[in-house]
């Protein structure tokens, strides 16, 4: 056997990439001595144990596939796994995985190759197994190399699912391995390959050798070698024209000639020395012991001791809205809120403890508030006064209790981690506490997220809160200064100190990025962001942004090369498109130094809405995100998480207009991930928001056959069934839905006996049927089920919220009001920052014209959540009712805009509280944004606003302007055109020019004129 001049030098720098099929099974043995099974021999083996008369043909996925058809899919897999199990690498294999390679792919189930570098006593290299999309994980080149089971594997029960060995998994999977080979294509371009394991005859060779031709092509793949015994003459030279170089022998021949034209090679795949020169001064010595270890940690981590204080700070960007650079934090060119000295504070307790304990932490407060800033302030201060260590975690990474551990045992003296958006990583940080404190290693975890969404996770862990609270008038004060200070007053320059004050405290109750543009530049935000947005001249300069925006929205971050498959531009075109129009617009994320992968962000998720919402058509929103969902790669983490996030936002989800759109979506989505239960569970959500229940019915039963005993997916079908059941065209199927759906609940309950949404679900089932019940006795039936549920889930549920909630909702089917507020007020006290319970407390007491309390209630919920759109809305129809007055009803409507824009009875009382306080250019942008959304009709033309304060409701006299065929128009003097639903109101036959009386009313669409009569009558 000769040894390549190719192939010898991508050993000896090991950059070569391996890949290994069933035929290496020569390498390896079975506990009796056996050699492992090749396809062919696990063909056979199938077809004996479960009496399959195959005949001459061996053929593994069709044989594979009759099993599953007569036996499932269970017995199966438990077949290959005994067949395969406890297997051990020859000296051979073990001397192949012995020598350094990029990435190793394999289309064999088995661990072996895994275990072939656990019994090397020093590798090289450390092996990442990623078996399926779920378990994608970074690794690390210098250290690391990534072992792809292009068809499942038997390492892990979710892996084991996503095998590939009948005939319908091969089509099922495809986009599966579409990924894996473009992610091959994408990183390990230039790398050699060589094969090993796969015959002539064996049909993964040709499989796996056409996906790499047709993932290159119109260009030629890498440079190709096989290590077969023999090769027929024709294949050789087959081979030889699509650039595979053919090595006759063996593994041990293979082996020889290596050794004696190279010799013994070990092919670190790092410089020590090199990395070193990146490592801080201050983890030399754990570097020394352990390289990886610290590599690992600093690829996910900030080392705040030693961060770039020095380097030039990003002060524009950040007064724009991006996050600071910790020079500019460094510098003090960020001011001081006042719950900074309480933080500092706490880690300065920690520190000097005598006896530190594991702590835990938490800053909350609402989008744009300044969370981020604050964290890397308090980090940075307790860094730079050299008090202990602080690591902050970098956007986009995931934090891992290996890498904690590893930084808090390697210190002596306190250390501190810094996690923002905790409540993307409730898990992980459970698991991170839970180990400290088993270990006994005290660190001290300070975290940091959006209020709303880290009460809506419910974490486990329980930490102490801080509300980041809006800025108070030192904070102002302070603000100012710094404003000043570096010439950034903009339109305030001109107005006295005290004005100034004034400028900002009328806003206070705005995001704090929203307050310093507005105040600065002298116009609303969102007009600021959209002007940003038209003023960009080049076309797919903004599409990009677009594009960007689609990802930052849902809180997560797009690979450059993503955008560029997405949009169809070359990666320079991309790179030409961010330097010439995008500088400062869009920010980039260093998320694996180690692998050179790169990400952009929108400078802020608050500016992403705006661009998303405001700036882009909904059929370039539409086509956007079919791109998006398009171009993401699963085996990349990044894009895993970004997949996540889109699937589970039904806000972007349902931004696509038609249900086709939506289908596409999904559809895509499945075929990405086809063993992802959970997708199927999104799918069979927005199948059933739109109404097509049977279609859902199907999609959540396919989810619960991947997995049966996951709560969350028979939670999910009993709401689809009790939408069956409500919706049946006749009784009898309306009671079969009924039992199908509360057999659904009960199996949730089940499988979790204190999870309180599906107690309240069952509950809600027992109402609403009780609401439709054809006899009075039925009807108390099921009431009287719905409260002993209600009572049955009061004494093992520790969240009551929901319970109290549909308590009320039985309270007011029955007419008690009095009970239906005392079960709301005990919602409230079980769950005091609940926006959802102090919006129907608020408004159920405004409808019984109690105003003060009402206000007070929906006051104190608008302190933690100002942007939450019922609570606005509810406070602005009670102010207005209560004092008759528009001014801070209208304020408090903008501060929930962005979201409330969504909701069409939002729109109605927005609108029309601004007509009815002369702003009529303001109300007809309401109107105008409007028009894009994807209203149903009769939302859009419901009236959802009467200024009817106490006096009862608002009558203005008009004339009729124009008549047409079911429909009218009135108008009155000061005021906007009213549309009339009809041309005929109680024997009033409408005619131009007549006078009239009219009702005012508002809807999603503009002004209505309701209650028309003429004058005289």
């Amino acid at each position: 056997m000769d040894l390549p001049l190719g192939l010898a030098t991508a050993l000896e720098s090991g950059k070569g990439v391996l890949f290994i099929g069933a035929g290496a099974g020569h390498e390896m043995r079975t506990p009796s001595g056996a050699h492992a099974p090749t396809g062919e021999g696990l063909a056979a083996s199938l077809a004996s144990h479960f009496k399959v008369d195959a005949g001459d043909s061996l053929d593994l996925a069709m044989i594979a596939q009759v099993v599953e058809n007569r036996h499932g899919r269970a017995k199966l897999i438990a077949h290959v796994e005994r067949e395969l199990a406890s297997l051990e690498p020859s000296q051979d294999l073990q001397w192949l995985t012995s020598l350094t390679w990029k990435a190793i792919f394999t289309t064999n189930y088995d661990n072996a190759i895994e275990r072939a570098y656990q019994r090397s006593a020093n590798p090289t290299q450390t092996p990442v197994t990623v078996a399926t999309n779920s378990e994608v994980t970074s690794w690390d080149p210098r250290f690391e190399v990534p072992i792809f089971h292009l068809h499942g594997s038997l390492a892990s029960s979710t892996a084991r699912d996503a095998i590939l060995i009948t005939q319908s998994d091969y089509a099922r999977f495809r986009v599966r391995r579409q990924m894996l080979f473009d992610h091959f294509r994408l990183s390990f371009a230039e790398s050699p390959i060589l094969y090993f394991g796969y015959s002539h005859r064996d049909p993964n060779w040709q499989m796996i050798t056409q996906e790499v031709r047709a993932e290159f092509s119109p260009k030629d793949p890498p440079p190709s070698y096989r290590i077969a015994p023999e090769t027929p003459v024709l294949e050789r030279e087959l081979l030889a024209s699509q650039g595979v170089t053919t090595l006759d022998g063996d593994l041990g021949q293979f082996r020889s000639t290596v050794e004696l034209v190279l010799g013994s090679i070990r092919v670190e795949p790092y410089r020590l020395d090199e990395l070193r020169s990146h490592i801080p001064t201050d983890l030399h010595e754990a570097f020394a012991t352990s390289p990886a270890a610290v590599s690992r940690l600093l690829n996910s981590w900030d080392y705040v001791n030693q961060a770039d204080f020095a380097s030039a700070p990003n002060t524009r960007a950040f007064l724009r809205g991006d996050r600071p650079t910790w020079s500019l934090l460094g510098q003090g060119i960020g001011f001081e809120r006042d719950l900074e000295q309480r933080l500092v504070d706490r880690l300065l307790d920690f520190a000097t403890d005598p006896k530190p304990r594991v702590t835990c932490e938490v800053v909350l407060g609402p989008a744009g508030y300044g969370t981020t800033t604050l964290l890397m302030a308090v980090g940075a201060w307790f860094a730079r006064n050299r008090i202990g260590r602080t690591f902050y975690l970098k956007p986009g990474m995931a934090p891992t209790s290996g890498d904690v551990e590893f930084a808090a045992r390697s210190y002596d003296g306190p250390v501190v981690f810094v996690v923002d958006n905790a409540s993307d990583h409730i898990d992980a940080l459970d698991e991170i506490t839970e180990l400290l404190r088993n270990i006994r290693v005290p660190a001290f975890l300070l975290l940091g997220d959006r209020l709303n969404e880290w009460r809506e996770r419910r974490p486990s862990i329980k930490p102490f809160e801080y509300l980041l609270e809006p800025l108070s008038d030192d904070e102002i004060t302070r603000l100012l200064e710094r404003l000043e200070t570096l010439g950034e007053l903009g339109s305030l320059s001109a107005l006295s100190i005290e004005l100034r004050i004034a400028a900002i405290k009328q806003r206070n109750q705005q995001e704090l990025l929203v307050t310093m543009r507005e105040v600065t530049e002298g116009k609303a935000f969102d007009a600021i962001i959209e002007d940003e947005f038209r003023n960009i001249a080049d076309p797919a300069a903004q599409e990009l942004y677009a594009l960007v925006c689609a990802f930052s929205r849902s809180r997560a971050l797009v690979r450059d090369m993503l955008c560029a498959e997405a949009l169809g531009h070359s990666t320079s075109r991309l790179y030409e498109i961010l330097g010439h129009s995008l500088d400062g617009i869009l920010a980039w994320e260093t998320v694996d130094a180690a692998r050179g992968i790169e990400a952009l962000r929108a400078r802020h998720q608050v500016i992403a809405d705006i661009v998303w919402d405001r700036c882009i058509d909904r059929l370039e929103r539409e086509r956007l995100l079919l791109a998006a969902i398009s171009g993401i790669n699963l085996t990349y983490g990044l894009d895993a998480k970004a997949f996540e996030a889109f699937t589970r936002d039904d806000d972007a989800v349902d931004s696509l207009q038609t249900l086709e759109a939506k289908t596409r979506f999904f559809e895509d989505a499945c075929r990405k991930d086809p063993g992802n239960a959970y997708v199927l569970q999104h799918y069979a959500r927005m199948l059933r928001r739109e109404g097509r229940i049977e279609l859902a019915l199907g999609q959540i039963d396919s989810a619960i056959r991947l997995a049966p005993n996951a709560r969350i997916l028979q939670h999910t079908r009993g709401v689809i069934l009790h939408d069956a059941a409500m919706e049946a065209t006749s009784r009898e199927m309306g009671r079969r839905r009924l039992a199908q759906s509360e057999d659904a609940f009960r199996g949730a309950i089940r499988r979790s006996p204190r999870d309180e949404y599906s107690f309240q679900s069952l509950a809600e089932l027992y109402l609403d049927w009780a609401k439709q019940a054809s006899t009075d006795a039925e009807a108390i039936d099921y009431v009287a089920k719905a409260q002993n549920v209600v009572s049955d889930a009061l004494a093992v549920v520790r969240n009551r919220e929901g319970i109290y909630l549909v308590s009320s909702k039985i309270e007011k089917f029955l007419g008690d009001e009095s009970r239906r507020l005392d079960a709301l007020r005990s919602a409230l006290a079980s769950a005091p920052t609940s926006a959802v319970v102090r919006y129907l407390l608020g408004n159920a007491l405004r409808l019984t014209g109690a105003f003060g309390e009402a206000e007070s209630v929906l006051r104190l919920g608008l302190q933690d959540h100002p942007d939450d759109p019922n609570l606005a809305w509810a406070f602005a129809v009670t102010r207005f009712q209560s004092t008759g007055s528009y001014d801070e009803s209208l304020a408090v409507l903008h501060l929930a805009r962005l979201r409330g824009e969504h909701d069409p009875r939002f729109i109605a009382t927005l609108g029309g509280m601004l007509v009815m306080s002369g702003q009529l250019d303001e109300a007809q942008e309401v109107w105008r944004r409007a028009a894009s959304r994807n209203f149903a009709f009769e939302d859009r033309a419901r009236v959802g606003f009467r200024p009817e304060p106490t006096n009862g409701p608002v009558e203005l006299l008009g004339r009729v302007l124009r008549v047409a065929s079911g429909f009218a128009f009135v108008g009155s003097v000061g005021m906007p055109d009213f549309f009339c639903h009809s041309s005929r109101y109680s024997g009033l036959v409408l005619r131009p020019d007549l006078p009239v009386y009219f009702t005012v009313g508002f809807s999603a669409r503009g002004p209505v004129a309701t209650a028309i009569r003429a004058v005289g009558q």
